[in-house]
C-alpha cells in the first residue's frame, strides 16, 4: 500500500497574478502479488491499485494543458509466466 498526501501542483508563471497552483488531493493505492516457483518455473499473479482508486497524480494549472489531469491507472491484473535457463 502506499499513500501520497495533500500536495500543490507546479507553480503557473501566467496570469492570474500572483500565480495559482492547483490543489491535488491525496489518495491510498492498494497493490498485491502473489507467486509460485516450481523447478525452473515461476508463476504470479499481480493486481495493481486493487480498489480502483481515481487518485490524481498531477496536471491542472501549471502545466502545458491546464485543463487536463492525469489519474492513477484503473486497476490492472495479470499473470508473469517465467523459466530458468
Amino acid at each position: 500500500m502506499s499513500y501520497v498526501g495533500n500536495r500543490v501542483g507546479v507553480f503557473n508563471f501566467g496570469p492570474p497574478y500572483p500565480p495559482a497552483r492547483q490543489a491535488l488531493p491525496g489518495y491510498a493505492k492498494t497493490d498485491l502479488r502473489a507467486g509460485l516457483d516450481y523447478q525452473a518455473w515461476k508463476v504470479s499473479l499481480y493486481v495493481n491499485n486493487l480498489f480502483d482508486r481515481r487518485g490524481l497524480v498531477s496536471g491542472g494549472l501549471g502545466t502545458d494543458l491546464p485543463y487536463s489531469l492525469y489519474i492513477l491507472q484503473p486497476r490492472n491484473i495479470g499473470v508473469t509466466l517465467v523459466r530458468s535457463f
